[in-house]
């Protein structure tokens, strides 16, 4: 999924451009209810349970770009990823009048990091190559002052070829793959 930046501000400084943008990296906002069976003094007792979670992780990013040579520009970036989610579960009990609704919450920060680099290739005027890699760093999920999991931010490998030379018409084809199983491991 292509993700745009929030906020976006670029520098020119000679022949180099340095830039710093900040865009959702992932959306962790979901709910889910089930139905459920809890035993009470040997007496099942039906209910309803909710898990309802909002938070997401942002990307703030650091980058440097410039050209190489009229044909070929070069950037890199240092990747800062920051978030949380707050998850309330609750456990409503269909007897009312005996059980009282159960409620838990809590929140969880992450904390993580990537480095990133980006080719452009323009062998003619209006044709171009680009392909560009992010390599996950450490990511940590945070429960008050407690690492509760480890992983990885996860890889990203991605090509694209723009084509312009018909008036009022561009042609592009992209491929990426983001390797999002390397998060849990």
């Amino acid at each position: 999924t292509a993700r745009f930046p929030l906020f976006a501000l670029g520098l020119p400084a000679r022949r180099v451009r340095l830039a710093v943008s900040a865009s959702t990296f992932l959306d962790r906002s979901f709910r889910t209810a089930y139905s459920t069976t809890s035993q009470f003094d040997g007496v099942p007792v039906t209910g309803t349970e909710t898990i309802d979670s909002r938070g997401s992780i942002g990307d703030i990013r650091f980058a440097a770009a410039g050209s190489v040579r009229r044909w070929l520009r070069v950037g890199v970036a240092a990747h800062v990823l920051s978030g949380e989610n707050r998850v309330l579960t609750r456990r409503a009990f269909t007897d009312s009048t005996r059980f009282a609704v159960l409620d838990d919450s809590v929140t969880i920060d992450y904390r993580g990091t990537a480095l990133s680099g980006g080719v452009e290739f323009i062998p003619v005027r209006g044709l171009s190559v680009t392909t560009a890699y992010r390599a996950g760093q450490g990511l940590r999920a945070v429960r008050r002052d407690t690492t509760v999991a480890r992983g990885t931010v996860p890889d990203r490998l991605s090509a694209g070829v723009r084509f312009d030379r018909v008036t009022g018409a561009t042609f592009v084809a992209s491929w990426a793959r983001t390797r999002w199983s390397q998060m849990g491991s």
